[in-house]
């Protein structure tokens, strides 16, 4: 190694950069991977095995982090990944550091399957893994709602305000979690909190899709979210905000999403009838969905009042039949 590149090296690393202290040496012989954020705004990656700078530099993108620079090097067979980052807040990075690295862990380690810029939720607002699962299916499911809006804008609104997540997400759980009591009058709190931070939107199109989380939320009547499922599933009363959907809607619509796999079931009413199926139609199976339910209508005619129809889609790109078996 060259004068010159012993010179940058010491500038990035340190004494200390070379040590590997007892706990995570521990920590690595339980799990493959450990992560810590210092007091000035650097992450190191921790790995039993070498690790592929391309394959963490998206991830570090989605959070909205810069990166000023960073370094690969082994100590005592430990690989270890220094980056030192550029964020607007570093306050604000080591405040959140905790939900920062556990979803930084999920991705690396595949649990989360795909990068997303709504990790920029858990710098801003501490969204937890958890709460950013909730908005990767609220997100999925207001995709499916409209042809004119696809999922990277109306993410690039969530993210572009953050405090309108931050208040998405403090009206669903004054709705369901089974913690909070005096549940109406903080209900009606944070729907108030809610249009308020609408005011802070500029353009049209913005406002609209902000205004539809708000009506899928306030018109939200179940979920499973707080049992803790790796599937989020949610019902919503969809005839309260027929108006700003375009062409034939049901009335009852439950939506299920995960890692996996996402789905709708469509209903006309309270007594219907009509199966379930596969669909290869990712990105508008619910109008694939809607358009059978309405046929299933039309069949149920002389058995039950209304028709209802089920689809799903497997998110993997090449669907086998033990796939399809195994997410079944």
């Amino acid at each position: 190694m060259d004068e010159k590149m012993m010179s940058s090296c010491g500038e990035i690393l340190s004494s200390e950069d070379f040590v590997v202290s007892k706990n995570i040496k521990q920590h690595l012989k339980k799990s493959n991977l450990f992560i810590e954020i210092d007091k000035v705004g650097g992450i190191k990656i921790y790995s039993n095995k070498k690790i592929i700078l391309s394959q963490i530099i998206p991830t570090i993108h989605s959070f909205g982090f810069l990166i000023n620079h960073e370094v690969s090097y082994s100590v005592e067979e430990v690989y270890i990944i220094k980056i030192k980052l550029i964020v607007d807040d570093v306050e604000l990075l080591l405040a959140h550091k905790d939900n920062i690295i556990d979803i930084l862990l999920a991705r690396l380690q595949g649990e989360l399957r795909f990068d997303c810029p709504l990790f920029s939720l858990t710098y801003y607002e501490n969204f937890s893994k958890r709460e950013f699962q909730l908005f990767d299916a609220l997100v999925e499911y207001q995709n499916q709602l409209f042809d004119n809006f696809n999922r990277a804008s109306i993410v690039h609104v969530l993210t572009q305000y953050p405090k309108i997540a931050k208040a998405a997400l403090e009206l669903f759980s004054a709705k369901f979690d089974p913690a909070l009591k005096s549940k109406k009058t903080l209900i009606k709190q944070k729907q108030e909190q809610f249009l308020e931070n609408l005011k802070d939107i500029s353009g049209i199109n913005h406002d609209k899709i902000a205004k539809t989380l708000y009506e899928i939320l306030a018109h939200m009547v179940r979920t499973n979210y707080y049992m803790q499922k790796p599937t989020i599933a949610f019902k919503v009363q969809v005839e309260g905000f027929k108006n700003l959907l375009r062409g034939t809607q049901p009335n009852i619509e439950a939506f299920v999403h995960s890692q996996e796999i996402s789905g709708t079931h469509n209903r006309t009413g309270k007594i219907c009838r009509g199966g379930l199926r596969w669909s290869d139609r990712k990105d508008d199976f619910r109008d694939e969905v809607k358009s059978l339910m309405t046929a299933q209508e039309g069949k149920n005619a002389v058995i039950i009042p209304g028709g209802s129809k089920g689809g799903f889609v497997i998110h993997d790109k090449n669907v086998t039949k033990a796939k399809f078996s195994k997410v079944l």
